[in-house]
């Protein structure tokens, strides 16, 4: 029996090793990025660390495909986000916490079903529009409130996608809340569509979510009670004072202009928090009605040479008013240095700082707060990455 184990062990490890196996087609792929960490006034104190996932997030993973005649395919994703620091898996803890989904794919499009990417993510961080390019994760959108920059997946998705028809693309997601007898509560859904011909890409995405706390942001039901939650948002005080919302709605668009070697792009996104009071959540002011943040960005990316690449952006958010809060600004600049040694490996430097003013979603003082990282005790907060990212 060990060597009947043994042997299947060992032919499934050949199998996806040879990509290859019978109809199948097995592909093992991943990133490992890993560096030194510098951040500023990271809850009141420096900070320097080894660190990883700035440029991109680590990961590993198996995607295949099955030719099933006729011009349909069987396909699968599973994909493991994992710390190079630790060597802990990341994305809560979960194996396969990037993406986990299977489906059909033929000549109308595919259809999958599992935890998935909204189509926020499919149109415009698919496309080159993720802020990560040009100031690494620190270039995010303050707390990803918009899911540009992947943070949040959508849990029991079903999913469809066209094919690219004449440059245009397009597809629709949705998540079922699982909750006995309140269908829409907890679900998800999301649409988005883009166009790519020429120097020119322009992708819009929407989605919907029902008690974003729990749904979205992995808030929890606090032991011993019935009707108070953990603060998911917490993260971020540009949003954390919204945890109590049954809805979040968010729409962003984007365009990329590539003119020789350098490519102008902006990003728009409207993100709104409504019902608030809905749930009680821990760590909340007591707000009614709804509130909105908005992103605007612009950037610039450049060959230098052909193995150096530069970006700058710049990305304004806005917070508004709600209740006896006056609302906040956060201005913040990034900047990227892409230096390849080869197709799969890459030096980087990213820097990314901020300035915050006005009063933030907790009813205080606003902080500056760059994304993934600690919040500043002041309105100003700068951080900065080195690394190695390789391919596999």
């Amino acid at each position: 029996m060990k060597r009947l184990r043994g042997f299947a062990v060992a032919s499934i490890v050949y199998c996806v090793a040879q990509t290859a196996c019978a109809q199948n087609s097995v592909t093992l792929y991943g990133i490992f990025d890993q560096g030194i960490l510098a951040v500023t006034n990271a809850g009141g104190g420096h900070v320097y660390q080894s660190s990883g996932s700035w440029l991109s997030g680590s990961r590993w993973g198996l995607r295949g495909s099955e030719d099933l005649g006729g011009g349909l395919k069987s396909i699968f994703v599973l994909e493991s986000g994992f710390d190079g620091s630790s060597g802990s898996l990341t994305q809560g803890g979960r194996f396969f916490g990037r993406q986990a989904f299977v489906g059909l794919s033929g000549g109308y499009g595919s259809l999958t079903f599992g935890r998935q990417y909204d189509e926020v993510v499919e149109h415009l961080s698919s496309q080159g529009m993720t802020p990560y390019m040009w100031g690494g994760a620190f270039a995010c959108h303050p707390g990803d409130v918009d899911n540009v920059c992947m943070s949040r997946r959508m849990d029991n998705s079903v999913k469809y996608a066209s094919g690219r028809i004449d440059g245009f693309s397009f597809g629709a997601a949705y998540s079922f809340g699982g909750v006995p007898g309140q269908f829409s509560r907890g679900s998800t859904w999301s649409i988005g569509g883009d166009y790519a011909a020429g120097p020119v890409t322009i992708g819009v995405g929407y989605f919907n979510v029902n008690s974003p706390n729990t749904q979205y942001y992995n808030g929890a039901v606090i032991s011993g009670t019935t009707n108070s939650y953990s603060n998911g948002f917490s993260a971020s005080p540009v949003y954390s004072g919204f945890a109590t919302a049954n809805r979040q709605q968010t729409l962003a668009t984007g365009i990329n202009y590539t003119l020789g070697k350098s490519t102008l792009g902006a990003v728009y996104s409207y993100t709104k928090f409504g019902g608030l009071g809905t749930y009680n959540v821990v760590n909340t002011p007591a707000l009614t009605g709804s509130a909105a943040v908005q992103n605007f960005e612009l950037r610039y990316s450049g060959n230098i040479t052909p193995s150096l690449v530069i970006g700058i952006a710049f990305n304004y958010t806005t917070v508004g008013s709600v209740g006896d809060i006056s609302g906040a600004r956060y201005r913040q600049i990034d900047l990227g240095v892409n230096y390849f040694l080869s197709k799969r490996t890459t030096l980087y430097a990213v820097f990314a700082g901020q300035s915050a003013n006005g009063e933030n979603s907790l009813g205080q003082p606003a902080v500056a707060a760059l994304a993934y990282v600690t919040p500043s005790k002041s309105n100003r907060q700068a951080a900065a990455q080195i690394g190695i990212r390789h391919a596999f």
